[in-house]
């Protein structure tokens, strides 16, 4: 009798136990998403916002579009050999390889150096930092102005460097380098409607997928024809989907114009650049110290360790990135009454200029009149405000449906489809 219920038995510790081992395994899904923008003016809005609207942020979130926009070329830069005197070397194809004038431009350097501080500040101050090399060591180098956060008198090697190797020189500077370089990314006012991803059927963590992947293009192009309607982003993704929201893994969609530029986070319009430039410069001293007595200074100072309080930016502080679609996408699963079901979880702001004072906001003029500040002069000539407006929206779906997300000013059509990591080959399971 025992015999009989022991198949019973195990029959039903497994039933009961497959919701819990559904959930320590990893579901896949290729989530395509749809963003649209539609003609809507924001002062025919009937709903109210209170502003600003903050971007939502998730410090766990996945950003699979930034890496596209600003590469990070440092890992490229950190695997090249170091260059071997005598050796040639095959130059890249913008390099400019040339070891007799490196080792000019390094005997100058050091010539420099050996000068007391006195005679080097003086020089510094007094005039051109590139008089003291020759001619044919200046003509072979770049006529652009040196970037503002390097220092005036030394020379810009890194043309001469790039030859496919690093120099030891170069190596010991950047091991000096108590605060590394900010690594200098370029301003994108757009981002890409179709950007382009990879291939990885072996990856393990989200990845985005390449354009010619998309399986709701036509569906896409047929959206894009219709009056008022103008497109934002198509893109395409692979993840592996939690089980439950709280382990949900965030991803990152921004989508249309950049208005970093021209707006602070409240919604602002950025005073001019010359303005700006006038202002920073009544604000300095006209004792101010120079680079050498700051480093003077600094280093004759003490060493303070303890951390001080973060504080919060300013109200008009601007930032790099404020862009008319941003916020946080989730694809999750739950269980519903013993069967998992698919959910979405979307949370975004989007932003379009606007006549000022809506939504209970006061424009530019009398706002900063209000804070006793100075009003640019294009403030009174009726200039636009940027408003935000949240979405908020939790969905269940069904896999491979079309869901529909509507807002009054853009939309948005989402497919979840499952997906079947294949198998990597032997050779890489081996290792």
């Amino acid at each position: 009798m025992q015999t009989r219920r022991a198949p019973l038995i195990g029959l039903m510790m497994a039933l009961f136990a497959a919701p819990g081992q559904a959930q320590n395994q990893d579901w896949w899904f290729e989530v395509e998403v749809v963003l649209y923008k539609q003609g809507q003016a924001v002062e025919a809005l009937d709903e109210q916002f209170p502003q600003p609207v903050a971007t939502p942020y998730d410090r766990r979130a996945m950003d699979l579009l930034s890496p596209l926009l600003h590469p990070d070329t440092s890992a490229l830069r950190a695997a090249l050999p170091t260059c071997q005197p005598g050796e040639s070397k095959d130059a890249l194809p913008f390099a400019v390889a040339d070891t007799q004038l490196l080792e000019e431009v390094q005997q100058q350097l050091d010539e420099s150096a050996k000068q007391p501080a006195s005679v080097i500040q003086g020089s510094i101050s007094a005039q051109d930092p590139m008089s003291d090399f020759p001619a044919h060591i200046v003509a072979a180098l770049p006529n652009a102005d040196l970037p503002a956060w390097r220092n005036e008198d030394f020379v810009d090697l890194y043309p001469l460097m790039r030859t496919g190797c690093q120099y030891d020189f170069e190596l010991a500077w950047l091991d000096d380098l108590v605060v590394p370089h900010p690594r200098a990314e370029d301003f994108v006012e757009q981002a890409p409607t179709w950007p382009n991803g990879e291939e990885k059927p072996y990856a393990l963590t989200p990845y985005l997928l390449p354009t010619e992947q998309l399986q709701l293009s036509q569906l896409a192009r047929d959206l894009y024809r219709q009056r008022g309607i103008a497109p934002l982003m198509h893109l395409a993704w692979r993840q592996p989907v939690k089980f439950g929201r709280s382990k949900a893994q965030a991803m990152r969609l921004f989508a249309g114009r950049n208005f970093a530029k021209s707006y602070d986070l409240n919604g602002y319009t950025i005073q001019p650049e010359e303005q700006v430039t006038l202002q920073e410069s009544a604000d300095t001293p006209v004792e101010a110290l120079d680079l050498m007595a700051q480093v003077e200074q600094a280093l004759a100072g003490p060493l303070v360790l303890e951390t001080q309080p973060t504080e919060a930016l300013p109200e008009t502080e601007s930032t790099n990135e404020l862009w008319e679609l941003d916020g946080l996408f989730k694809v999750y699963l739950q269980y519903i009454n013993r069967v998992p079901y698919l959910h979405i979880d979307a949370d975004m702001v989007y932003r379009k200029e606007g006549q000022p004072g809506l939504m209970g906001t006061k424009p530019m003029q009398i706002a900063l009149a209000e804070q006793g500040q100075l009003a640019p002069a294009d403030a009174a000539s009726g200039q636009y405000q940027l408003y935000g407006m949240p979405f908020d929206q939790l969905r269940r779906i069904i896999s491979k449906q079309l869901h529909y997300f509507d807002h009054p000013m853009f939309g948005m059509v989402v497919e979840v489809r499952r997906y079947h990591p294949p198998e990597p080959p032997k050779e890489d399971a081996a290792q």
